[in-house]
């Protein structure tokens, strides 16, 4: 069944790639192999939202995947994503998508990938400039990658958004790498 659905979804047959996948999803357990169940609905939902458009379903199907398992980085990115895709791209649609993608940042970091949690931490900054966690976040990332560079720039980044006492601590953090350096 598993490679019936990827020569579907790799010959494009959308309908019945999703029709395998949502029977195969019905008859399994989440209980049984969460991590199974999370990928095989994380999938479903990639396939609805991207080829088929249909971001409703692929909420729930994201949603699910979650619940199967907590802790996927991809499943709370792609959610965050897809809050993004879902045309809420207002203020406040905006605000909720850097929250999720912030915890998937924290997931990435706490699993030690890196590269993801930078990516991540970054989205959620570009959406939401003064997130103070997530600049703690990618603060520490980058100090521990001795990123000098990126550091000045998100310290730079943190004083046009910060005001009064949190201001000046961005400023003595900033001094403090100039010296370094």
């Amino acid at each position: 069944l598993q490679r019936l659905i990827k020569l579907y979804l790799d010959a494009g047959a959308w309908d019945d790639a999703v029709e395998l996948l949502r029977s195969e999803i019905e008859e399994a357990s989440p209980q049984d192999d969460p991590a199974r169940y999370a990928r095989m609905n994380l999938e479903l939902a990639r396939v609805e939202r991207e080829q088929l458009g249909d971001l409703g379903h692929a909420a729930r199907h994201l949603q699910a995947a979650i619940k199967a398992d907590p802790e996927s980085v991809e499943a709370m990115r792609s959610f965050g994503e897809l809050y993004l895709d879902s045309g809420k791209a207002t203020k406040e649609g905006s605000h909720k998508a850097a929250i999720i993608l912030l915890k998937a940042a924290q997931l990435a970091h706490r699993r030690k990938n890196e590269e993801e949690a930078l990516r991540l931490a970054r989205r959620c900054l570009a959406l939401r400039p003064d997130d103070m966690q997530a600049g703690r976040l990618l603060e520490t990332i980058l100090q521990s990658r001795e990123e000098w560079v990126d550091l000045e720039e998100l310290y730079a980044q943190q004083l046009a958004y910060q005001q009064g006492p949190r201001a000046e601590g961005v400023l003595l953090k900033r001094a403090e790498l100039l010296e370094t350096k």
